[in-house]
């Protein structure tokens, strides 16, 4: 596996090395792509001059056709030149390691894992160009070749003919590519908090007046608190890392954290209407009124990415590319541009053509295909073959081929169709696809590793850890019964010797379903993981580290840390009963520390279970604990259990006080399945007569029985008792006694 920092750059070209074969490097191409050239040196590009307009249905005017392929690869003689060099460096480095002789210098291909391409000349129906075809993405493999082709006004043939002669370039390629790379001996920690908090109260108070206006006192209290951090952090596991590297990999985590965060912002949090309460005193003449709402909502992500972690590392070689008439073909001739241009009267059947651009992205080297045999038809008949003898069908033996393909346009007729053939070494069986039709308007047809009725998936460590891990069982499996695919099933053992390989068979038929895998990981110390099944549609499978996966469980309090409750602590117990695995941690939540992300190494993320128990303690000294309780939430909330309130509202407006001299009442809640008991006495007298209420906080909803008893002291001393009485009322009006 190619790693992350370069080695070095030699010969203008950067350079990196294997992660275990000291022999092995990979080269990055320049910078620039150039135009591909044919085995004599010769330039794959044409231009095309018209000299009569073209009718449109838009009445747009066609003037100008240019076709042709860039690569982005390192140029034969420099590779030998590089090979020498770092040679001489292999050479010293088995010297000290007593390796004798030295192993030669191996140049691998760097397998990139997505890519696109692009140039700068994309925006259709402007002053120079009025169509753009291009397949958007280079082939992968090989020199990377990617194909395009231009339809230009008569204003854009006239700059173009110009513009792409003489020195320097005119038309600019951007390649964007990946590739999988491990990591040096470091970390990368990515993070990301973001709050919200809504606390909203308002008090409503009503005296009373006879002869004026009662006394109105509002108060409204509204807090809004909305707080995101994002923070990333690199951690060298080693002095040898440069500063460059830190950089590349600081650079990749923000990206990839940014890319999250745009994911997980939190909306704003919804805003209380004070009318609400205010109709309470106006409509339903309570004279006491109290609302209170809180709202709290948190998002979190964090990764963390160690040394030998793989992750794709992202290049962007671009720039003009050079004109032809700045190249020579291979005997060192110049390149004339008159021997690649061309003025055509419009007149000439050219212009009545259907033009299609073909390529076959498969590492024909690396895989058993012999060749591919790709077939087009327009009009029910086989299409022409530019440069070749052979109409309606080109054989493809190399990545790097380009075949363009062209017939006379017929009206009414606006599709073509391809179908193509695979034929593999050694074998007399083929793989025929089926005949598909595309819009003459798709001018750049691509067939893929995937449609070549090969099954091929890369197999290799990825972020595991061969000190503890002393091998690992991979068992693969790929059906596909629709389309005549029995069963196959393949075993690997990979050991810290024997680290990747290849599930490789020729199914004679699309891939179109996603293999199936098994590890069996067999440690050190003698323990063994078997893994669940699992499936991937993926080019190249990665066997991570048994502990590879991390679970986190996001704490979060539950009720009234301001005022109530002074600390929840709390007890949690990860086990994974299949693996014999466990992990625990304590922690405490408090008013500064309402939440806790605790994240942890398991085996397996979807399996396993979560216990938690604790207390709570309250500012008032009381304890409540916690029960253990099993937990299948990321976000458990813990603390208080309150499911409703219940608010009584007490009036004495009924009581005569010219009988009843002071009423002491007595309010007792109970809810003995939950541990609540609740008690409160008030007081009513002609000097206290104003209305109470008594708010209770309910951890089963349905019980909302109460009981008071009432002790009324009569104006001639002398008492009489009411109750107990048990109600559920929401309104208690006390009258005066018999």
């Amino acid at each position: 596996m190619i790693k992350f920092e370069p080695y070095d750059t030699v010969e203008g070209i950067v350079v990196h090395r294997d992660d275990v074969d000291f022999s092995t490097f990979y080269l990055l191409p320049p910078q620039q792509p150039t135009i591909q050239v044919d085995d004599n040196g010769n330039p794959l590009f044409k231009f095309i001059k018209y000299t009569l307009p073209i009718d449109r249905p838009d009445g747009r005017k066609g003037g100008g056709y240019v076709a042709f392929s860039v690569s982005f690869t390192t140029p034969p003689a420099k590779v030998e030149a590089i090979k020498e060099k770092l040679q001489e460096r292999v050479n010293q480095e088995a010297a000290q390691k007593g390796i004798n002789p030295a192993p030669p210098v191996k140049i691998a291909p760097i397998n990139y894992t997505a890519g696109t391409s692009r140039i700068n000349i994309t925006k259709e129906n402007n002053l120079f160009v009025e169509k753009v075809f291009d397949a958007g993405k280079p082939s992968l493999y090989g020199n990377n070749v990617a194909a395009y082709s231009l339809e230009l006004t008569p204003e854009g043939a006239t700059f173009f003919e110009s513009a792409l002669q003489g020195k320097g370039g005119s038309v600019v390629v951007v390649y964007e590519l990946t590739f999988e790379a491990k990591l040096p001996p470091l970390q990368a920690i990515a993070t990301f908090n973001s709050s919200a908090f809504y606390s909203y109260v308002q008090d409503i108070n009503v005296e009373e007046r006879l002869c004026s206006e009662d006394d109105y006192k509002e108060t409204l209290t509204e807090i809004m608190r909305r707080s995101e951090s994002q923070d990333v952090k690199i951690i060298k596991g080693s002095s040898k890392v440069d500063p460059k590297t830190l950089d590349e990999v600081r650079s990749w985590a923000q990206q990839a954290l940014t890319s999250a965060v745009e994911r997980l912002m939190i909306q704003a949090l919804p805003v209380e209407n004070p009318e609400e309460a205010r109709k309470w005193y106006k409509e339903e003449d309570i004279e006491d009124v109290r609302r209170e709402v809180m709202r709290h909502q948190v998002s979190t992500f964090s990764f963390k990415y160690t040394e030998d972690m793989i992750i794709e590392k992202p290049i962007a070689p671009q720039g003009p590319v050079l004109n032809i008439t700045n190249m020579v073909d291979k005997d060192g001739n110049p390149i004339k541009w008159e021997d690649y241009s061309q003025t055509i009267d419009l007149n000439d059947p050219f212009f009545q053509q259907v033009n299609v651009s073909v390529q076959v992205s498969a590492p024909f080297d690396q895989l058993p295909i012999s060749s591919v045999e790709v077939r087009l038809k327009y009009n029910g008949l086989p299409m022409d073959v530019i440069g070749s003898e052979i109409n309606g069908e080109f054989r493809f033996t190399s990545v790097d081929q380009v075949a363009r393909f062209a017939s006379f346009r017929v009206e009414g007729q606006n599709t073509y169709t391809y179908s193509y053939q695979v034929n593999f070494k050694g074998a007399a069986r083929a793989f025929q696809s089926e005949e598909k039709a595309m819009d003459i308007s798709e001018g750049t047809l691509q067939v893929n590793v995937d449609d070549t009725g090969i099954l091929l998936v890369d197999v290799a460590p990825g972020d595991l850890n061969f000190d503890q891990v002393k091998q690992v069982q991979v068992v693969l499996q790929y059906q596909d019964q629709q389309n005549g695919v029995d069963l196959i099933e393949q075993q690997y053992i990979m050991t810290p010797t024997e680290r990747s390989f290849q599930f490789l068979n020729v199914i004679y038929a699309k891939r179109s379903q996603p293999f199936r895998y098994q590890c069996k990981y067999f440690m050190k110390d003698g323990k063994e993981f078997q893994m669940d099944m699992k499936e991937s549609h993926s080019k190249r499978l990665y066997i991570n580290d048994p502990f590879s996966n991390t679970k986190r469980i996001g704490v979060r309090a539950a009720g009234d840390l301001e005022n109530e409750i002074a600390n929840i602590f709390v007890d949690l117990k990860y086990t994974d009963e299949k693996n014999q695995y466990t992990q625990e941690t304590s922690l405490s939540l408090s008013k500064t520390q309402p939440f806790f992300d605790w994240s942890f190494p398991v085996i397996d993320e979807n399996i396993g279970k979560v216990i938690y128990s604790g207390s709570i303690v309250y500012k008032d000294g009381t304890i409540e604990p916690i029960p253990e309780t099993e937990t299948t939430s990321s976000t458990p909330l813990i603390g208080e259990d309150i499911q409703d309130r219940l608010s009584i509202f007490i009036t004495a407006e009924a009581l005569n006080f010219t009988q009843v001299k002071l009423v002491s009442l007595q309010m007792k809640y109970s809810d003995p399945i939950n541990n609540i008991l609740e008690r409160k006495a008030f007081v009513f007298s002609s000097a206290r007569p104003k209305d109470q209420l008594w708010n209770l906080k309910l951890k089963d909803k349905t019980v909302i029985n109460y009981e008071w008893a009432a002790t009324y002291i009569m104006n001639d001393d002398t008492q009489k008792l009411v109750g107990p009485v048990t109600t559920d009322s929401m309104n208690l009006l006390l009258t005066s006694p018999a």
